[in-house]
């Protein structure tokens, strides 16, 4: 059965169904049933899925099987402090196995949900990138698929602006095999001929297979003379200075103007100033870092007289942040089942009238709109593709004096951190954005500032609907 909060969501008609936006609900003990479509979302571990795509057939989990998870459950099952019966070793040994095992549709969401396994492990798992492939940068073919190149910039203005490519082709990309592939910029003029400064070229920091997307920090210096230009991006075979593939060329009018245009539409009054920032400030303490996170959003609900708000915590994982908030009631969305259901387990029936864990794909979160008092985001809108739009989306569902708060997120312009090149490696979405970028971002999904502090590289806003 779900926790008693959700079953309370779903008779308020607070819950959604993501086949036909219905909100009444059969619920029974292994489920959610749609009344209007009879779309079934199981339920596992008090954890009701509404994402539920997963690929394939997943073989049951005989005894021999779960003996292969036995150290992994048992450092699990400390962590999370839960009881050494049999019972309950089962039923962690099911949800690890499901972890290892569940693909998607999706590479990188796979990777999510299998990145269970590294969470909990008893040791860290070493990951070191393949030697390349042999046939690495043939024939490279790239798509576009977003960028964050500001439409203005002030004359020799440098930034940081990050460009979504795809590898549309048939093998795969490398940065370190034959040619050295790159993705490298340059400025054009009017007349179509190249002009200073050349922008340079940033390498991939792992290799890119065919159908996989990677978000890439550029380093741009604007050119001198004001006028009309155009970026032109493209691939380049770093040891000849090949450019190869498609390229893309983006129009940005360098204008004095623009400085002021930024400063008014809080899109740039700190382009420049952090430029080099990124590269040598540190993320706090992890702890530290979120826990202040955490008494930012609260004094927000404080101030606003918000006792026995709603909110919403999108990439909970298995410990909410704002779980220990005991005035208010909360959702904790993840992608990653397996996840939330050992936050299931861990917070048991202690919390579970103000808390609930829900699988669901925050792009189409299955709630209604205008439901939630405060949404809330700890270092996870990086890790979504189209950031501006999983924000426009969410915004959605406030109601009309709530907030966003987006806490944690890491401030950067290199994918070249250790960490982050490890996560990468593992098929997760990891992007680093400037301090601008991230403005720009919460401009594109129609929110305004109405906090934003930097803590070392660590970035904390919160937002409301303009």
């Amino acid at each position: 059965m779900p926790s008693p909060l959700l079953d309370e969501l779903a008779r308020q008609q607070v819950l959604i169904c993501p086949a036909c936006r219905a909100s009444k609900w059969r619920i029974h003990p292994t489920n959610l049933e749609c009344r209007r479509c009879r779309a079934a979302w199981p339920i596992r571990n008090g954890v009701p899925d509404f994402f539920n795509r997963y690929q394939g057939t997943v073989p049951a989990a005989d005894d021999a099987m779960l003996g292969e998870y036995q150290a992994l459950v048992t450092t699990i099952a400390k962590a999370l402090e839960l009881p050494g019966d049999e019972a309950t070793f089962r039923r962690v040994s099911e949800i690890v196995h499901r972890a290892s095992t569940w693909t998607c549709d999706s590479d990188c969401l796979t990777a999510e949900i299998n990145d269970l396994l590294d969470r909990f492990a008893p040791e860290a798992r070493s990951i070191s990138p393949p030697p390349p492939a042999s046939d690495a940068n043939r024939d490279p073919h790239i798509a576009f698929e977003r960028h964050y190149v500001p439409r203005t910039l002030p004359p020799g203005a440098r930034l940081s602006a990050n460009v979504r490519v795809a590898n549309t082709g048939e093998h795969p990309w490398s940065s370190r095999a034959r040619g050295n592939l790159v993705l490298s910029g340059q400025w054009i003029d009017r007349r179509r001929l190249p002009v200073d400064p050349h922008i340079g070229s940033v390498r991939f920091p792992v290799d890119i297979s065919p159908d996989r997307s990677i978000s890439v920090p550029l380093q741009i210096e604007a050119p001198l003379q004001g006028g009309t230009y155009r970026l032109r991006l493209g691939l380049e075979l770093q040891e000849t200075g090949e450019h190869t593939g498609e390229t893309l060329e983006i129009p940005v009018r360098i204008t004095r103007l623009s400085t002021v245009l930024f400063s008014r539409f809080g899109a740039g009054p700190l382009l420049g100033r952090f430029h080099g920032f990124e590269q040598h400030a540190e993320i706090p303490d992890y702890g530290a870092d979120h826990a202040a996170g955490v008494r930012l959003i609260e004094d927000r609900l404080k101030s606003a007289s918000k006792n026995g708000a709603r909110i919403l915590e999108v990439g909970s994982g298995t410990h909410p942040h704002l779980a220990w908030l005991t005035e208010y009631r909360l959702v904790a969305l993840d992608i990653s089942s397996p996840l939330l259901e050992l936050g299931s387990l861990y917070f048991g029936d202690r919390f579970s009238t103000r808390l609930g864990f829900l699988c669901a794909d925050a792009f189409d979160a299955p709630l209604a709109r205008r439901s939630m008092d405060a949404i809330a985001m700890f270092s996870a809108l990086h890790h979504f593709a189209q950031p501006e739009l999983v924000l426009k989306r969410l915004a959605r569902l406030l109601k009309p004096r709530g907030f966003l708060a987006v806490m944690c997120e890491p401030v950067g312009d290199t994918l070249e951190q250790p960490e982050t090149v490890r996560d990468l490696l593992k098929g997760i979405n990891e992007q680093v954005f400037s301090v601008d970028e991230y403005r720009r971002i919460f401009r594109l999904a129609g929110l305004r500032e109405e906090l934003i502090r930097v803590d070392g590289a660590s970035l904390k806003a919160v937002l409301v609907r303009r």
